[in-house]
């Protein structure tokens, strides 16, 4: 039941990231959906048992948003088998191997795990929600760049509506927009995370406040960057 689980949230987290990029339901996409899209697949992994299940599970999820949302490349009729059929068997093996490294995120060695499930290491929560943060932002780079470059199906996609809070583009890039919105999904999965532990500790508390605070206070900047740029272009 427990690896079903694991397969639902992957596919979960697909299906909410190809929803909010552009489709046939929301042309212009969800910013909304976009925010949340990473966490059921940030839960998974930190259920994750080996290096193995979390490659199998972000495999999945990043081959199943290329199918729902490049499906288009199909109309390419007799080089479909090239433009969907080849770009997803890529994926799919590429990502098996990308996603072991989110293992290593989510591990706690048996020495320590008593140490952090006391609360008496306050950088736990922080350090894996960075390091997540981090491989994610790394694959969407490589997804990105190069000469086989596809960056259809990444985050940065799903703030197409949100015109004031994309302009923080201008100094991060595209891969800023991606970062924010994959930390607020890393912080709310660790809040729901931590409302699972009982009891909950000090310090997990104090941490995640922390990470909370930080994910806010970014975002109000980068809406208040946006709306001197965009009313600058106006006048």
């Amino acid at each position: 039941m427990s690896k079903i689980l694991q397969v639902f949230y992957a596919l979960f987290s697909a299906i909410l990231l190809s929803l909010a990029i552009q489709n046939e339901f929301l042309p212009w996409g969800s910013p909304f959906l976009g925010l949340f899209a990473l966490v059921p697949l940030y839960i998974a992994f930190s259920r994750a048992k080996t290096a193995r299940e979390s490659g199998f599970l972000f495999s999945l999820t990043v081959s199943v948003t290329h199918l729902l949302s490049s499906f288009w490349l199909s109309n390419f009729k007799d080089f479909a088998l090239f433009t969907i059929g080849a770009t997803t068997i890529w994926y799919t093996i590429s990502c098996f191997f990308l996603g072991q490294l989110f293992y290593g995120v989510f591990f706690i060695p048996p020495s320590k795990k008593l140490i952090i499930d006391s609360g008496k290491n306050p950088w736990h929560i922080p350090r894996r929600v960075f390091l997540f943060v981090s491989l994610y932002i790394l694959f969407e780079w490589q997804k990105s760049t190069g000469f086989l470059a596809y960056p259809w199906g990444t985050l940065y996609m799903a703030s197409y509506k949100w015109q004031i809070f994309s302009q923080i583009a201008a100094i991060t890039g595209t891969l800023g927009i991606s970062w924010l919105f994959a930390f607020f999904s890393s912080v709310f999965a660790e809040g729901l995370i931590l409302l699972n532990k009982v009891p909950l500790v000090k310090t997990m508390h104090s941490s995640f406040y922390a990470l909370a605070a930080s994910l806010f206070l970014l975002f109000m900047l980068s809406m208040v960057y946006g709306t001197i740029i965009f009313t600058g272009k106006k006048e």
